[in-house]
């Protein structure tokens, strides 16, 4: 379990979806009072993504109002996905919307958890 959901004024923050799961967060006391820092240098690799049978991702083809944030709503009800498609996706810079036109994997509820878990691992 990761240090983050060891707090409890961050775990009730967070949704499991919530890429701040991710990360490590480090605790200094700073005048008496608890800082938190993330850890944003952890490198997240989808090993084998490429391997995966489309029976475990839906194709999407973006349409123009869509950002990282609409896909991952679309698909997960949830906002918070957003940096699972684009790293599912190979986009590397996420600051750009998505391309009119272009097609993307979506990766099904299984291959979430799995991912999740796998993190969690980590």
């Amino acid at each position: 379990m990761s240090t983050q959901n060891k707090i409890k004024e961050i775990k009730k923050q967070l949704s499991k979806y919530n890429i701040a799961n991710v990360f490590n967060v480090y605790i200094d006391k700073i005048n008496n009072v608890d800082e938190y820092t993330y850890n944003l240098t952890r490198t997240i690799n989808l090993i084998g993504k490429d391997k995966i049978s489309n029976a475990y991702y839906d194709e999407y083809q973006v349409v123009k109002e869509d950002t990282w944030a609409s896909i991952s709503y679309k698909f997960y009800d949830t906002i918070e996905l957003w940096w699972l498609v684009v790293l599912f996706n190979d986009i590397s810079n996420p600051m750009v919307k998505p391309t009119v036109g272009d097609v993307l994997k979506i990766p099904t509820d299984i291959i979430l958890e799995i991912i999740f878990q796998n993190m969690r691992n980590v």
